[in-house]
């Protein structure tokens, strides 16, 4: 959303999307692009249901990822994917590298 060189998905990946309600909060509380469009069209995407905070303690501990600089609404992410199936959309080059090894590499799109 912030990058003025990204490229948006093909209509046909984007009807797939699904949005966690963090990402959703983190984007509202930032200066969004059209933002009386941008908004309630974010709001109509389907949302995930987010993994509980137990959940995500013990996907970090299991998988031994702490101290890897991924922050705990990223680890959020991360384990709703685990648990429910998504795959994950990311820039963050840190975010991409775990969520490869929890995910595998075919569930982590750039």
């Amino acid at each position: 959303m912030r990058s003025a060189g990204a490229e948006p998905l093909p209509v046909r990946s984007a009807r797939r999307l699904a949005m966690h309600p963090a990402v959703m909060g983190e984007l509202a509380c930032g200066n969004l692009p059209a933002r009386e469009l941008t908004l309630p069209r974010m709001r109509t995407m389907w949302s995930l249901r987010p993994a509980s905070d137990d959940e995500v303690l013990q996907l970090i501990e299991g998988h031994r990822l702490h101290g890897r600089g991924v922050g705990w609404i990223d680890f959020h992410l991360l384990t709703t994917c685990k648990l429910r199936g998504p795959s994950l959309w990311t820039r963050d080059k840190r975010l991409r590298e775990v969520a490869a090894e929890v995910l595998g590499e075919e569930k982590v799109w750039v």
